[in-house]
């Protein structure tokens, strides 16, 4: 107890004695121009108040983003509608943890100062056509509740193979840790679409 305390009254004298100016790091915008995302730095988003290096994105690496994101909303969307029709717990916790994937994917657009294509979407709404097809294609398979959870299995499993190619192309520690944490999540949704 005592070491905890000693410890504490140090990391606060610590802080104490940093000047403020130390802690306003230049860069801390949200990107560049045109979608480019060249923001350098970024608050960490923890209560570290650390700043974290963002660099720029590739490409590949913007559009992968603005892909990952239409993914999320299409499971989102697709996991609304089958709640709807078949109900039970499972459709509806993981379309709410989808949303929570979406979520933390727009920060990282917002950050790069990348160009939401899921924004301002109603559910079944999608700026592709071809992700539109799909999710016709998703919700026409599902006749029966049975065909459905197979069609949410088949979903993570895209998820799954998409976010290990998007991780492996990444270079930003960012971009790898909410891919990563993406992906952890999907496998746990296939766990369980697949019991």
């Amino acid at each position: 107890m005592k070491t905890r305390i000693a410890v504490a009254a140090v990391t606060a004298a610590a802080l104490v004695a940093i000047p403020s100016a130390a802690l306003a790091a230049p860069g801390g915008g949200q990107g560049g121009p045109n979608g480019k995302g060249a923001a350098t730095q970024q608050r960490s988003g923890d209560c570290t108040g650390t700043q974290v290096s963002v660099g720029t994105l590739t490409e590949t690496q913007l559009a992968t983003l603005q892909s990952m994101a239409e993914e999320e909303k299409l499971a989102h969307d697709v996991y609304v509608a089958l709640d709807e029709e078949f109900g039970g717990v499972v459709f509806e916790r993981i379309a709410a943890s989808e949303a929570k994937h979406l979520n933390a994917l727009r920060r990282l657009m917002v950050r790069y100062d990348v160009e939401d294509p899921t924004a301002n979407m109603a559910d079944g709404q999608f700026a592709s056509d071809s992700v539109k097809q799909l999710y016709d294609e998703l919700l026409g398979r599902a006749t029966t509740l049975e065909d459905a959870m197979a069609v949410g299995a088949d979903i993570e499993r895209m998820d799954i193979a998409d976010l290990k190619d998007a991780i492996a192309d990444a270079t930003q520690r960012d971009l790898k840790r909410v891919y990563s944490n993406l992906m952890r999540g999907s496998q746990r949704h296939l766990v369980a679409f697949t019991r």
